[in-house]
């Protein structure tokens, strides 16, 4: 009796601080040209829930990625020592719908809601969540205002109730990561749990990212990934071209992080290297074939290579916090053309955009890197066509240019076949 009591009461609170963050977002000032976005949890129901506002006397459209560009969200999974394992993308839903584009009246809002049981199929590790990362893309126009395709990112975090994971499937390979100190040496352990026999199809060289490979990623003391370094799988220091794992067996691959090191000129930042593992896998005796798996690992190094921070480098601003926002030359649309332009590929049919990150700098853009990914295949050729921008308008506040971390949207189709004149 008292359990009940004490849901029924944990539910009325929780609802009492929705309604009135809900009616603090509705007193923003009408001169705020942009969605308001705020997040909750409703553990009894274990439903996250991501609240959109709009705080303008008129009426505001979000654009869903739904058919082609438009407004997505990443949802990152975090461990209880705050590292990132896995995510899980999705697009606005309100009332369990996903329509193209959602209509919010003025001073209005409308609450999207995502059961943990679908998003947690962004990861197979054992009840590890403990943080949920609501990364969120949104396009949206304000028609009256003539205001149209804008983007606006937001970060949201929310935290679960333990326990949340899903259990290993067991005909897929169990990946772990290790550091041996003395050795100054990175362990990247994968384990066969099955009865019959894995091959791990390898990458013979970087330029074939259709089958295994690691991405290190390097990650400075604030937890911001700013570089990173691509590596195959390596069998007692050499790279086959087919690694074979015995049933109820694993394999080691090592790197020294004096080799993973060189993928940065920042070494003074490192503070964790993180392993995004691409596999592709085969277990004949069970018909399984080629089957692509991924998993993000994270682990500390040593003090050495800890060795401090550059006090040269100015901080870098989110895009709401400067006066004026980066820009590609002549716009967003001008954006998208580069994009279809200089891509090798013929996409047919579409699907959910890559998403690239980097900071614009005042003279160009730097430290791409990937924050959501699709393909292996694809998100190098996203990175690639991010490397190549021409220079973009730098954000400014106070009238200075100052750096920014910004976000591009990649589209690729359901399908990608090489331009011919490529």
């Amino acid at each position: 009796m008292a359990t009940m009591i004490f849901q029924a009461l944990s539910m009325k609170i929780e609802n009492f601080l929705i309604v009135t963050f809900l009616f603090l977002s509705l007193s923003v000032s009408a001169q705020q040209e942009e969605p308001v976005v705020s997040s909750s949890y409703n553990s009894n129901e274990d439903i996250l829930m991501i609240i959109l506002t709009n705080p303008t006397d008129k009426k505001m459209i979000i654009h869903n990625s739904i058919e082609g560009p438009g407004s997505i969200i990443q949802f990152q999974f975090l461990n209880d020592k705050g590292e990132r394992f896995g995510f899980y993308d999705e697009v606005f839903s309100p009332n369990w719908n996903f329509p193209k584009s959602i209509s919010i009246n003025p001073r209005s809002n409308i609450v999207c809601k995502y059961k943990m049981d679908d998003i947690r199929r962004g990861t197979k590790r054992i009840t590890e969540i403990r943080n949920v990362i609501m990364d969120c893309i949104i396009a949206y126009s304000i028609p009256d205002k003539k205001i149209y395709g804008v983007y606006l990112n937001k970060s949201l975090t929310l935290k679960t109730r333990q326990g949340l994971s899903i259990g290993f499937s067991y005909d897929s390979p169990v990946i772990n990561l290790s550091y041996i100190k003395n050795d100054d040496l990175i362990r990247i352990t994968i384990s066969n749990p099955t009865d019959k026999r894995m091959f791990i199809h390898n990458s013979r060289d970087l330029h074939d990212t259709s089958q295994s490979f690691i991405q290190f990623r390097f990650i400075n003391e604030s937890g911001e990934i700013f570089d990173l370094y691509t590596e195959v799988f390596s069998l007692e220091w050499d790279f086959p071209k087919l690694i074979e794992i015995k049933p109820h067996s694993n394999i080691v691959c090592k790197y020294r992080l004096s080799d993973i090191k060189k993928g940065t000129t920042r070494k003074s930042e490192v503070r964790k290297v993180e392993a995004e593992c691409y596999v592709r896998y085969s277990i004949p005796e069970k018909d399984i074939m080629a089957v692509p798996f991924k998993e993000i690992l994270t682990v500390k190094t040593t003090g050495h290579f800890q060795i401090g921070f550059s006090i040269d480098s100015p901080e870098v601003l989110e895009p709401d916090s400067v006066d004026i926002c980066p820009q590609f030359p002549g716009g967003y649309d001008e954006l998208q053309k580069f994009l279809k332009n200089n891509t090798i590929y013929e996409p047919e049919g579409e699907r959910n955009p890559i998403i690239v990150g980097f900071i614009v700098e005042k003279d160009g853009i730097t430290n791409p890197l990937l924050m959501r990914s699709i393909d292996p295949y694809l998100d190098r050729e996203a990175l690639r066509l991010v490397s190549i921008m021409p220079k973009w308008e730098p954000g400014c506040l106070n009238g200075t240019p100052v750096r920014v971390q910004y976000r591009v949207l990649v589209y690729f189709g359901e399908m990608n076949t090489l331009k011919k004149e490529r």
